[in-house]
């Protein structure tokens, strides 16, 4: 028995009863299920949507705070490593780097803000 493609139109051995008529493509007194609805229902969500930071601004935010911090506490450690660092794409910790380093008390204030509404709205 071939298996049938479920975007194509239901065979005749999959054409709904007379019966039933109703908007619900899962009416438990059907006999038959439309083969588009159970191919949407059966796929699995796509992870990458559920779990990225980039569709979340909280997230987005705390990501980046994070990467500053990071990157000027690499810097005072290594700093002829991190001055390596700075022309290519990697050039991008770098330029964070340099923000920890000169607007550190706005960074240090945003942190704690941040800090206070993952409290706070969690």
């Amino acid at each position: 028995m071939a298996l049938e493609d479920p975007l194509k139109a239901p065979s005749s051995s999959s054409i709904e009863a007379p019966h039933c008529q109703s908007d619900k493509p899962l009416a438990p007194d059907c006999d038959a299920v439309d083969p588009k609805v159970v191919a949407v229902l059966v796929l699995p969500p796509l992870p990458l949507l559920n779990m990225s930071a980039l569709f979340n601004f909280q997230s987005l935010l705390q990501v980046i705070l994070l990467l500053i911090c990071a990157c000027a506490y690499a810097r005072a450690f290594a700093p002829k490593f991190m001055d390596g660092l700075r022309n290519g794409p990697a050039s991008l910790l770098w330029k964070f780097a340099r923000i920890g380093e000169r607007a550190s008390e706005y960074v240090a204030l945003a942190c704690a803000l941040m800090g206070v509404a993952i409290l706070v709205w969690g």
